[in-house]
């Protein structure tokens, strides 16, 4: 019978049995405590992203920043994916991307940035360029008579300012910009200067050298054998690039349109000094321009000192052409030796023949300062008796064999004056002019004024600064503006 033929199970199967049953009622809720857990942390996963996007949203100029992103094309990962864009971010994957972009010929934000600088700039310049050709435009009208001949011989280029000043002094020189306009200048200083200084110079068209500025013998202050010295320092300085040479102080203005008109039949090639100023002897010889009329001799009853009109004896002789004007020359109308020695070599007295007041400025041609001995000169200003520094460098002149032409002495009204002018009266007529009220003697003054000198000496730098400066502004404003008067040039 089955029953009795059935065997009994072992003790080993039932405890078996017994265990597997045992595992079973433990384990059916693992899978479900798995499955709960991870809808836990997805949840608690969900919110935290939440926050973060909330404050990557807030961040200030996030529309900017995302919109260069999506304009770069987002910045690729190495299986493909887009990464979140972070500019504060120096991943490797970022810095790999970028070599990648750059490797495929593609601009990177860096320098799509600085071309687009380049094409402001470029604009800029354009548009500036526009402005000064329509300004240029705007006055090819009828001009007044200190614009009586646009083309002229002589442009901007040809000229070369050389001036000397003081470390204390350079608010005074930066002024004077307004009137340079960016002309060649090479200023003496009583120090080195800077490389700050250097940089700000070489923006402006400007070489600041230094020079010791001793005392010379009779000079009233330190810096007047430096000054003496800068017409040879600047030709130096600029390897003689240059036609004329505009030589004064710091605190000496030039009025270029005037003095271009002036320097019409010129040769630069002679050796010229140009002034109208006497200092101390207003009987001394000068010389004619080489190009002035045989028949020219003009009148010698009238002379300056410290700018008033005097009488004075005349001389027995003619005013000559000088081509150039020398010494010798000079001495050979002066037969009764009113103004030589009788060696007819050197003044009578201690005073130079003929010499411009320091800081009314003059006019020295290339041929003139290339035949100049940087060694002779040099002993020549530290020896000299004079007093200031026109002083002092019209004596080493004479010394050298050169003589001052005076250039007023062809023109028609022999009462202008064209170097250091009166700078209330040359303020006066300027303003007389933008007031539409400049009669003839008015727009003739304004036509043949050269140059002005502020006088540091008595303003100060400060002053000299300022009054320099409006100066310059107002006979730009004057020489630039369209006729707005019924005055006949």
């Amino acid at each position: 019978m089955r029953a009795d033929s059935t065997e009994a199970p072992s003790e080993l199967t039932v405890e078996v049995l017994r265990t597997y049953r045992q595992l079973k009622r433990l384990l059916w809720w693992r899978p479900l405590a798995g499955i709960v857990a991870a809808l836990v942390l997805i949840f608690i996963g969900g919110i935290l992203m939440g926050r973060t996007s909330d404050a990557h949203d807030a961040m200030p100029g996030r529309d900017q920043q995302q919109m260069a992103f999506n304009q770069t094309g987002g910045i690729q990962g190495l299986m493909g994916q887009r990464l979140p864009y972070d500019p504060n971010a120096t991943n490797d994957l970022s810095d790999m991307a970028i070599r990648l972009m750059v490797r495929h010929g593609e601009t990177t934000p860096e320098e799509r940035e600085q071309q687009e600088a380049e094409a402001r700039l470029q604009k800029e310049l354009e548009e500036a360029e526009r402005l000064r050709e329509a300004e240029i435009d705007s006055h090819a009208e009828k001009p007044w008579k200190w614009m009586r001949d646009p083309d002229k011989e002589h442009r901007e280029g040809d000229f070369l300012v050389a001036m000397s000043s003081r470390a204390e002094h350079l608010e005074v020189v930066r002024a004077g910009r307004k009137w340079r306009q960016g002309m060649r200048t090479v200023i003496g200083l009583d120090r080195e200067p800077t490389h700050t200084e250097e940089l700000e110079a070489k923006r402006h068209n400007e070489i600041w050298i230094f020079y010791p500025g001793d005392k010379a013998a009779g000079a009233w202050a330190a810096g007047a054998s430096r000054s003496a010295m800068m017409p040879i320092l600047a030709h130096k300085a600029v390897e003689g690039e240059y036609r004329w040479i505009l030589y004064g102080e710091e605190d000496t203005v030039f009025f270029v349109d005037a003095l271009q008109q002036l320097l019409k039949g010129y040769d630069w090639h002679l050796p010229y000094s140009l002034t109208d100023r006497g200092f101390s002897r207003p009987t001394a010889l000068r010389c004619l321009p080489c190009h002035a009329p045989d028949s020219m001799n003009p009148p010698s009853d009238i002379g300056r000192v410290f700018g008033m009109a005097v009488k004075k004896k005349p001389l027995k002789g003619v005013v000559p052409r000088g081509c150039p004007c020398t010494p010798d020359l000079l001495c050979q109308v002066d037969p009764y030796h009113e103004v030589f020695s009788e060696e007819c070599a050197y003044p009578a007295q201690r005073d130079v023949p003929y010499s411009p007041q320091s800081g009314s400025g003059m006019l020295l041609s290339h041929g003139l300062v290339q035949g100049l001995n940087m060694q002779f000169f040099e002993r020549c200003v530290q020896s000299d008796q004079a007093a200031g520094s026109h002083q002092i460098l019209s004596s080493c002149l004479w010394e050298a064999g050169h003589a001052h032409t005076d250039p007023s002495t062809i023109l028609s009204k022999q009462n202008l004056d064209l170097f250091d002018v009166s700078v209330s009266k040359a303020t006066l007529a300027l303003a007389s002019a933008l007031d539409k009220t400049c009669d003839a003697s008015c727009q003739d003054m304004i036509a043949n004024m050269v140059s002005a000198h502020i006088s540091i000496r008595t303003s100060g730098p400060e002053a000299s600064a300022h009054t320099l400066e409006s100066l310059a502004r107002l006979y730009n404003l004057v020489i630039h503006a369209k006729p707005r008067t019924n005055i006949t040039p």
